[in-house]
């Protein structure tokens, strides 16, 4: 077995194959030749393509990929012998490396096998993903670039026929692809494997029909021919391959260099925001440790409000156990705070009211409401004294709307309501007072309107209430200027004292009264004023009747004083009239009101005292007669 690997490039014993049989042609053989060669130039290209592609670190599954490139290689290497052993037959070398080739083969397959489930798991997380392999995705150019290159392409094939036609009297048939070889390297590494490729087809057709030795076609080429024929194939492939890889390599790069710049502004941009956001939780950091401390400050005072509060507060869960309750409602439940919580309501007060109780329950419920009701219980802390609670139970939530139970405020009320009764008899009493006081009472608003009126009042003056409130004052006073004077003295905070008016009655007639008033103020705002009128048109009729009783008197004595203290009667006379108009101005002084002169006067002549036509007055007569000469002195009686 071992003399295979002797003598390994060694024909000898072999004839060539195109000698084996007696039915080859030169096209069959030149078909053959080609195909092998093409065949391996295929298999030749897809490991460097392979190849480059493991040096990528993201590729998966790498070693399976140096796997394929081996194999694809080894079976190009079998096609490369088979056309060589037209000319060259090496069948020793051939069998090792079909040997090679099937045991890299099942390498191969041993190594896909286990992968298997991979590959289909990768897969499957890509289509979930959505993703794909956007970096593996061919970087297309714009369709008029790509035509422009394969232009470039063939002008460049056509180029390079030129010069090899002006250079072939120097050459002489020998390397007729060398300057084909640099066309294509050119246009593969300037406009990518496209373009070489077509340049390449052009120049190898160009190439040979012109420039091929005595004019033979590609099917009467010897091995060595077809060799080089193939070699400059595989050349101008191998060199579009590298050509278009680095095209795509430098395209990346510019993508990736993009990508980096942008990639940078982005890590940047993440800088800054990322400061933002360190700054933002820094600030977030104080704020919490600020809210900590406002938290904690006013858990201090709700705990010390509820310590202190003069007021029964508790807070029950939805079963309607203690959570928590204030020192004063324990006491009035005469058990500790330890003693109530987690407790149930009815066990800490089993005599508790029933219908209480299911309210509580209610309010607790995740609908319930609010209710307010008053309670009548026991405090233990006043054995043997009922007192009146107002009980407010709430429900409370947590800001999601979540129920967590029910809250109940409990305060006393008894004291209050003891207050307040006493208020409802004081004001009963105030109300009586004022409407059956036997003196005049009203009240006077800001806006100088009546407010309220007593019955003593009304009776005096002759008007209904309805006829009185909400009528301004100064319709009840018969001197406009009195009661202005009134008015503003008592907003300039003065007090009146029997101050003296007149009030219209209703049927038209005055009544004298003297008023009392002062102003209740608050806060130095004006309420209303108090006005006590007391009634006095009796009074002031009895004093003038005896003071015009007591001028009438004093006018008789002056008139017979008068008359006695001369002899003449004129003289008399004139004196009683000087007399009468003082005593009358006198009393028009006094009263404030004009008087007629005479009138409601007893200072009338006597009788028997008459006037003259010339207006002198005769003699008083008192009982006997005259004599129509000189006066005589009468006497009095």
């Amino acid at each position: 077995m071992f003399d295979v690997l002797s003598g390994l490039f060694d024909p000898t014993g072999f004839p060539p194959r195109r000698y084996c049989g007696t039915g080859w042609t030169a096209g069959l053989i030149w078909v053959h030749i080609t195909s092998d060669l093409f065949i391996w130039l295929a298999y030749l290209s897809i490991p460097l393509v392979l190849f480059y592609f493991t040096r990528r670190r993201e590729l998966p599954f790498p070693r399976l990929f140096a796997l394929f490139a081996l194999f694809i290689l080894a079976c190009g290497t079998t096609h490369l012998i088979d056309a060589l052993m037209f000319d060259y037959p090496v069948y020793r070398l051939a069998g090792l490396m079909k040997a090679i080739t099937a045991v890299v083969s099942w390498a191969t397959v041993l190594a896909l096998v286990p992968l298997v489930p991979r590959v289909m798991e990768l897969l499957a997380q890509a289509d979930r993903s959505g993703a794909g392999t956007k970096s593996h995705r061919p970087l297309a150019a714009p369709r008029s670039l790509r035509l422009r290159d394969y232009i470039v392409g063939v002008l460049a094939a056509v180029l390079a026929i030129l010069v090899r036609a002006a250079l072939d009297p120097i050459l002489q048939g020998d390397h007729i692809f060398v300057v084909a070889l640099l066309a294509v390297v050119y246009v593969s590494w300037q406009h990518g494997f496209g373009p070489g490729i077509a340049c390449l087809v052009i120049g190898v057709g160009g190439y040979t029909t012109l420039f091929v030795p005595n004019g033979r076609l590609i099917f009467d080429m010897s091995t060595g021919e077809h060799l080089a024929l193939g070699l400059f194939f595989f050349c101008g492939v191998a060199c579009s391959a590298l050509g278009q890889s680095q095209r795509l390599a430098q395209r990346r790069a510019r993508v990736a260099l993009a990508a980096s710049v942008a990639r940078r502004d982005e890590l940047e941009s993440e800088v800054e925001r990322r400061r933002g956001v360190e700054a933002a939780l820094r600030q977030r950091e104080t704020e919490l440790v600020a809210a900590q401390r406002e938290t904690a400050e006013a858990l201090a005072r709700l705990n010390a409000f509820l310590d202190n509060a003069p007021m029964g507060i508790a807070f029950f869960d939805p079963d309607l156990r203690f959570v928590r309750l204030n020192p004063y409602l324990a006491a009035v439940n005469g058990k500790p705070v330890e003693e109530h919580t987690g407790r149930a309501l009815r066990d800490v007060l089993p005599d508790f009211p029933a219908d209480v109780l299911a309210a509580y329950r209610r309010t607790a419920a995740p609908d319930g409401v609010s209710f307010t009701a008053q309670l009548r219980g026991p405090d233990r802390r006043f054995p043997g004294e009922t007192r009146v609670w107002q009980v407010t139970a709430f429900p409370v939530r947590e800001a999601t709307g979540h129920t967590l139970g029910a809250g109940v405020v409990a305060q006393d009320v008894t004291d209050r309501l003891r207050a307040e009764e006493e208020v409802r008899r004081s004001e009963r009493n105030l109300a009586d007072f004022f409407d059956n006081a036997n003196v005049g009472l009203h009240w006077v608003g800001p806006d100088d309107t009546v407010l309220r009126v007593n019955k003593a009042e009304l009776e005096m003056l002759g008007y209904t209430r309805d006829e009185i409130v909400g009528r301004p004052i100064a319709d009840l006073h018969a001197d406009p200027a009195v009661i202005g004077d009134m008015l503003g003295r008592l907003r300039r905070g003065e007090r009146l004292d029997n101050y003296p008016a007149r009030l219209r009655c209703k049927d038209g007639n005055t009544r004298e009264v003297l008023v009392s008033s002062s102003v209740l103020w608050e806060e130095g705002r004006f309420v209303h004023s108090r006005c006590f009128t007391r009634d006095v048109t009796e009074v002031k009729r009895a004093t003038d009747e005896l003071a015009e009783r007591a001028r009438t008197a004093t006018l008789r004595a002056d008139v017979a004083a008068a008359l006695a203290s001369g002899d003449e009667t004129r003289v008399a006379l004139q004196a009683c009239a000087e007399t009468l108009v003082r005593q009358v101005g006198a009393r028009s002084r006094g009263s404030g009101r004009p008087t007629r002169p005479g009138a409601g006067s007893s200072c009338r002549p006597a009788r028997g005292c008459t006037r003259t036509p010339t207006g002198r007055t005769a003699a008083w007569n008192w009982g006997g007669s005259r004599s129509a000469g000189s006066p005589r002195r009468g006497r009095r009686t």
